[in-house]
């Protein structure tokens, strides 16, 4: 909990003014300072009604702070208690109590009697189960359970007629007891990470439900009931073992957000294009071949995320998805740039990486809202020359192609501040690299490059430079005189030797690791203004 403007931090120094009840009569909020003995007097107790004990190192609950029976929000989170004693029970006006990140192995029965109780986070402790009592919380509203030690979910939690908010992530729950569908307000359900193989039916009872996560389970199908559930906003299924999606997920059109990343799906629904209103769609690591072509009329999609599976083909009905603003398709098996994607002309950041394009198409230009351009792994045997026409880019990635030089087009990025050229087949540094001014970080290692032009000075912005893996035999004195450099990598792991420095040496650096050695550096290594300096793997 955050101070506001009716808080008193009861400092040492704050020590005679909180002894007075009338400069407590406004507060709401006491944030106790570290190490603090919570000291308090009779004017104290009947007048804070959220109290924060958050990070103050407790093995146990104070024994004083029972005195503040008025107590609407208790935060004990983030300390080393191991156990809640029966004497909870005297917060009877509680509505928050949170208990995150301790040691806590049980709740005492007593807990069933905090009845104004409207939320309760317990999430990352040691528990195995809940008291029957739990039931008793009428008014609860949020339950969090996320990261204990809950191999059997506690049925007592179908009794809470109120509950909007139920989540049990990172527990070891195999199975869902049918009474979940008992559950008749429930907004939200987070089970990921556990050890669910399967949904009983009476999930897709929850007639209210609008977010439903169980990513990081063992789920092998889902079931054509999912359609019942026609509140559903968000619909999280990553990394379990599915095969396919039923159809019927297509009737569940409010859905927004649909994360299937991590299956082993290989066909997406025909009718996936129901779900107009989905923004976010993504299926990355998952055995699809082909995109269906009702893709294209989920228009208000922004995010989309098909990366690392073997589509080789994007249907140009794609470009009906105008909004779109993030397009992940790397690691796939396109050999030609989408035509559709030109025509999305409010796309931001593009990832192509790892297919087997060879060329831009000239209307890429159209895409002109592009920043970030991911095009690295690919066949590229020369420098894309369309991309020059994408003037708001500010992060380009070519890296791991046959790429040997540079266009002098490349100047009219002027907002360009990220270039990878890493591992093509360059055999000088480029002149007209030294036209990007606003380039602040440049990767040119695993080429073929000897030394640098002194032009370099050009890139007045520069802050990470990696040359690292190339043919220098002289030591690129150059690079010194950049006086915005904080990071340099100049790493020699091919074989070849920098077998030359200036006669100016004033210190020798042993990396007795490498078994290697570098007889000096010259004096304007030393003074560079750079604050991390790599060398490695020299002979």
């Amino acid at each position: 909990m955050d101070e506001d403007d009716n808080s008193i931090n009861l400092a040492s120094e704050d020590r005679a003014e909180v002894s007075d009840s009338a400069s407590l009569e406004n507060a709401t909020n006491l944030l106790f300072p570290e190490n603090d003995d919570l000291e308090v007097d009779g004017n104290v107790v009947a007048i804070p009604e959220m109290l924060s004990l958050k990070g103050k190192q407790l093995t146990s609950i104070p024994s004083k702070l029972y005195q503040f029976t008025n107590l609407k929000v208790l935060d004990i989170s983030h300390n080393s208690i191991t156990s809640i004693p029966s004497k909870i029970a005297a917060f009877s006006q509680i509505r928050q109590l949170l208990l995150n990140k301790n040691k806590i192995s049980e709740l005492p029965t007593a807990i069933g009697q905090l009845i104004t109780l409207e939320k309760l986070s317990l999430k990352i402790n040691q528990l195995t189960t809940l008291p029957e009592t739990i039931a008793r919380l009428k008014n609860l509203c949020v339950l969090n359970l996320d990261y204990n030690r809950i191999f059997v979910f506690p049925r007592a939690i179908c009794l809470l007629p109120e509950l909007k908010k139920l989540s049990l992530s990172g527990n070891s729950l195999q199975s869902l007891p049918m009474e979940i569908s008992e559950l008749k307000n429930l907004r939200e359900l987070s089970l990921n990470d556990n050890k669910l193989t399967f949904l009983p039916l009476q999930c897709f009872d929850l007639d209210n439900l609008e977010e439903l996560r169980l990513s990081g389970n063992q789920l092998t199908s889902l079931s054509e009931k999912i359609e019942k559930l026609q509140a559903l906003r968000i619909l999280q299924l990553k990394n379990n073992q599915l095969q396919e999606l039923p159809n019927e997920l297509s009737n569940c059109v409010r859905i927004k957000q649909l994360l299937l990343d991590g299956n082993q799906i290989t066909d997406l629904p025909s009718r996936i294009g129901n779900l107009y209103n989905m923004t976010e769609f993504c299926a990355s690591k998952n055995e699809l071949k082909t995109l269906p072509m009702g893709l294209s009329h989920v228009t208000y999609l922004s995010i989309l995320d098909i990366s690392y599976n073997m589509v080789e083909q994007i249907p140009i009905e794609l470009k009906n998805c105008f909004r779109v603003t993030s397009i992940n398709f790397s690691h796939n098996n396109l050999s030609q740039f989408p035509a559709a994607l030109c025509l999305i002309t409010e796309l931001k950041y593009l990832n192509l990486s790892g297919n087997h394009v060879s060329e831009l198409l000239a209307d890429v230009c159209c895409m002109r809202n592009l920043e970030n351009l991911n095009l690295s792994a690919n066949n590229f045997t020369s420098f894309p020359v369309h991309v020059c026409k994408l003037w708001n880019m500010d992060h380009l990635d070519l890296s791991k192609n046959r790429i040997g030089s540079i266009p002098v087009q490349i100047s009219a990025l002027l907002n360009l501040q990220v270039l990878y050229l890493q591992n093509n087949q360059f055999n000088t540094f480029c002149y007209n690299l030294c036209r990007l001014t606003n380039l602040k970080r440049l990767d040119i290692s695993s080429n073929q490059i000897e030394n640098l032009p002194w032009d370099i000075l050009n890139l007045q912005n520069i802050v990470d430079l990696n040359f690292s893996d190339n043919h220098f035999d002289l030591f690129p004195i150059q690079i010194c005189h950049l006086t915005t450099l904080r990071k340099l990598q100049i790493c020699q792991l091919n074989g070849f030797k920098v077998r030359t420095l200036p006669s100016t040496t004033i210190i020798e650096i042993i990396f007795t690791e490498s078994c290697w050695s570098m007889n000096g550096l010259p004096q304007e290594v030393v003074e560079a203004e750079a604050t991390a300096l790599f060398f490695k793997g020299n002979g």
